[in-house]
């Protein structure tokens, strides 16, 4: 069960051709992707090779504050990502809350799967924090750019029934209060769905790797299973923040919407 299964270089040849097969298809198709998915395999590699390298090398100096670099340097190309999103729709008030909502949603749901569920002695010790980190912050950082594309456009779609709601005395949380929820549901939804269809309709990339790598699949079922927990804990907590938080933003002091920027 513990053997592993080297890739030869001729296999990782052969997923290279297969890439490029597929690349000069689709630029004979579309006259321009094809140029888009070579570089694209070309960045991933590059990426992922360097990424070997680097977790090679905190693997091995097994340091808390290495540890904590590369943790922020992480969070804040999460960050970046997020606001690259949304490029001119966001105001400095709005991606302050963002950025927060976004901070202390991945290192808390971190911090309460390392420490409480899988109780690792060393909070900072790379071989757990890092890819665990990674996707929780991945998966946040979808959630967050759903919930504020879904209110972005919610505000604007719904502007006169909120405005209506505020003339006849309702407070600006529950005017906006269906939009909110609506954002909320779209934002929850695809790691919603994942749940619901992992183990039947697919197996999920983490667990794939491990039982690969030899591991036994019940002992990969479990590290599955709470990861998932992790991973919705982080998205819910981000999402219903940066809600909570932004949602005052499109309203002035004397509680008339502000239309958000596009």
């Amino acid at each position: 069960m513990n053997d592993i299964v080297h890739i030869p270089t001729s296999g990782m040849i052969i997923a290279a051709l297969i890439v490029v097969v597929i690349a000069g298809a689709v630029q004979w198709l579309t006259k321009r992707d094809g140029v888009a998915i070579l570089w694209a395999g070309i960045r991933m590699t590059a990426q992922l090779i360097a990424v070997g390298f680097v977790l090679e090398f905190l693997f091995s100096a097994n340091s808390p504050w290495w540890t904590l670099l590369i943790l922020t340097v992480m969070e804040a190309f999460a960050v970046l990502t997020v606001f690259g999103q949304h490029k001119g729709s966001l105001t400095t008030k709005m991606k302050i809350l963002v950025a927060g909502s976004l901070i202390l949603g991945t290192l808390f749901a971190m911090l309460i799967f390392v420490i409480g569920i899988m109780q690792v002695d060393n909070w900072w010790d790379p071989r757990y924090v890092i890819p665990i980190f990674g996707m929780i912050a991945g998966n946040s950082m979808t959630g967050i750019n759903l919930a504020i594309r879904n209110l972005t456009v919610g505000v604007e779609e719904n502007r006169l029934d909120i405005e209506q709601a505020l003339i006849y005395g309702a407070t600006p949380r529950i005017a906006i209060r269906p939009v909110v929820r609506r954002a909320l549901t779209a934002a929850i939804t695809p790691t919603m769905t994942s749940m619901l269809s992992m183990g039947i309709v697919f197996l999920p990339g983490m667990m794939t790797g491990q039982v690969l790598s030899g591991t036994p699949p019940l002992i990969a079922v479990t590290y599955q299973a709470v990861i998932m927990v992790g991973i919705f804990t982080s998205v819910a907590m981000t999402v219903i923040t940066v809600l909570a938080l932004i949602t005052r933003t499109v309203f002035d002091t004397r509680a008339r919407l502000i239309a958000p920027k596009k």
